[in-house]
């Protein structure tokens, strides 16, 4: 546990790196904030209440804080199975899923806190209706933190998923692409999954995409019912087990399968 945890440190370390990185992710993601919620507004403002109209608006501002810790990736994996330097990776004495899970999890974690702390501070400045609203109350505020938790690790079980499968090829990016974007819609990240039609709420409930932001938003926002909580916290929980649960297996069984061309 030491090893996992010391690499998780380490790679938090080095995101911090990225300071200018982070500013202009700031601004770029603050200006999409604005162009979409005068664009929900738009759309919602002859049918919506004024209720409706600003919780959208704070969706849009949670999903744009989050926007990092969607499309991050770890492409060292890629670049020392090109090189063949993966070998060097397999004697080391260490659980190779863990590794680079903590990886994962380290650079979504960081590069999100990066990003979200200064455009929240920002979007709640803004007036009422195109700002972000405060809490429905302190209780759902902890449970989205406890969700959103959880969500870090959901995405981050994804990511492993995603770098398991690349062992076997030479190049991830088709991988990473094909993942990035189902993820980033399923997620929410482009179009608020509660803007779907009413047919679709039920996938978008149940579908493991919509645990990373969507849940912590709607908890956020007061648009579970707490009754509803255990339920949504359990489903969270399940697909945590179950994507950690899958990518040990393909880590487990790629690995018994790679090979090493070059010397």
């Amino acid at each position: 546990m030491r090893v996992y945890l010391s690499t998780f440190l380490m790679r938090l370390k080095l995101e911090t790196q990225y300071r200018a990185a982070a500013i202009g992710g700031v601004i770029c993601q603050m200006f999409f904030g604005l162009i979409l919620i005068y664009l929900y507004r738009t759309i919602q403002m002859p049918t919506q209440t004024a209720e409706v109209i600003a919780a959208t608006a704070t969706y849009v501002w949670f999903q744009q804080a989050c926007f990092r810790m969607l499309v991050s990736n770890d492409m060292e994996l890629n670049a020392i199975i090109l090189k063949g330097d993966i070998v060097y990776q397999l004697v080391r004495p260490v659980d190779q899923y863990w590794y680079w899970f903590s990886r994962a999890l380290a650079q979504k974690v960081m590069g999100c806190a990066l990003r979200a702390a200064p455009m929240l501070v920002f979007a709640l400045l803004l007036p009422k209706g195109i700002g972000l609203s405060l809490p429905h109350s302190f209780a759902h505020l902890l449970l989205c933190l406890v969700s959103l938790s959880l969500g870090f690790i959901v995405v981050a079980a994804l990511e492993a998923i995603s770098s398991g499968l690349s062992i076997r090829t030479l190049d991830n990016r088709g991988i990473t692409a094909a993942l990035g974007l189902v993820r980033i819609f399923l997620a929410g990240n482009i179009i608020p999954l509660n803007m779907f039609p009413d047919s679709w709420q039920r996938f978008n409930a149940f579908n493991p995409f919509a645990q990373i932001i969507d849940t912590p938003i709607r908890l956020y926002t007061g648009e579970f019912a707490f009754s509803d909580v255990p339920a949504q916290l359990l489903l969270q929980l399940a697909w945590t087990v179950a994507l950690i649960l899958m990518g040990r297996y393909i880590w487990s069984r790629n690995l018994k399968r790679v090979i090493v061309q070059g010397g």
